[in-house]
């Protein structure tokens, strides 16, 4: 089995070290720790309604605790998740244990319990938008649909400010190589105007290994326009010197244009400022549920 360890190499190239200092540098000085405020803020700045949280799945305590976080600003109305199914056994769960029926949530859900106590609380609408389909470019399309019906069912619209928690794929506001059109670009061609976060933590990408036998970090990127190796890899968490969890920074005009987080990727892979408008970096957290 091949291994990314994902360690700065001895050997790395000047222009890679450069990288990496620039990333440092604009990490500190425009990075902060208020993810909240600073979430709202590029929102508003931006003139966007519908917040992406777009996460690695191995992130997806991370995502929940993010997503809660940011559902106790009232100017959001709603959560949607694509781990809250459309149909079938994981809707009738989260239904039951909102009206009280259960008490816990399953393994899948289990990161969504503290979020949907809140809203038992103080009542927000869920939209069921998450899909079984298999492909990359089907889920986009049915996600996209199911999150534009679970709108329309609760008389919303496309100005209504809500949280959306789905893969870093769908996220996107461009599509990788293969991918005819992200869940994000449907819903903007639909009129929703939307900020893109991309949450980059320093779990193991577990899917990737289960899929592909690589281990590799979630914040880990490479330099555009060169292949991946383990020398010019790029731990992203470990250019935060500040001890908070969260670390927010935006990605305009800045080092972020210059390094991609598609590890299998050709040369043309997009930078992470061509997918995303902020760069949420959460140190890994003890996770609640079993797996």
């Amino acid at each position: 089995m091949y291994i990314y360890d994902c360690r700065l190499s001895d050997a790395e190239s000047p222009q890679a070290k450069s990288l990496t200092d620039d990333l440092k540098e604009h990490i500190t000085k425009n990075g902060s720790s208020e993810v909240e405020v600073r979430v709202e803020r590029e929102r508003v700045n931006l003139g966007r309604t519908l917040v992406i949280i777009a996460e690695n799945h191995s992130a997806d305590t991370r995502s929940a605790d993010l997503a809660r976080r940011l559902m106790k600003n009232d100017v959001y109305r709603f959560i949607a998740s694509e781990y809250f199914l459309n149909a079938g056994s994981l809707r009738t769960e989260i239904r039951d244990f909102m009206r009280g029926f259960r008490t816990s949530l399953g393994n899948l859900l289990c990161p969504y319990t503290n979020l949907l106590r809140d809203l038992r609380r103080k009542p927000r609408y869920v939209l069921f938008v998450g899909t079984r389909a298999e492909t990359l470019n089907d889920r986009d399309r049915r996600i996209a649909r199911h999150f534009m019906e679970e709108v329309a069912d609760r008389k919303l619209n496309r100005t209504t400010s809500g949280v959306l928690v789905c893969g870093i794929s769908h996220g996107s506001r461009a599509a990788q190589k293969g991918q005819q059109k992200t869940t994000r670009r449907w819903l903007e061609e639909a009129g929703f105007k939307i900020l893109g976060a991309c949450l980059a933590t320093d779990d193991i990408d577990l899917a990737t290994l289960r899929r592909h036998q690589v281990q590799l970090r979630t914040d880990t990127v490479w330099p555009v326009g060169e292949t991946r190796t383990e020398s010019n890899a790029i731990r992203l968490l470990d250019l935060v010197t500040a001890t908070s969890e969260y670390t927010v920074v935006p990605t305009k005009n800045s080092p972020f244009e210059r390094v991609t987080n598609d590890w299998s990727g050709d040369f043309s892979s997009l930078s992470m400022a061509e997918q995303y408008e902020l760069v949420i970096l959460a140190k890994s957290m003890q996770r609640p549920c079993k797996r």
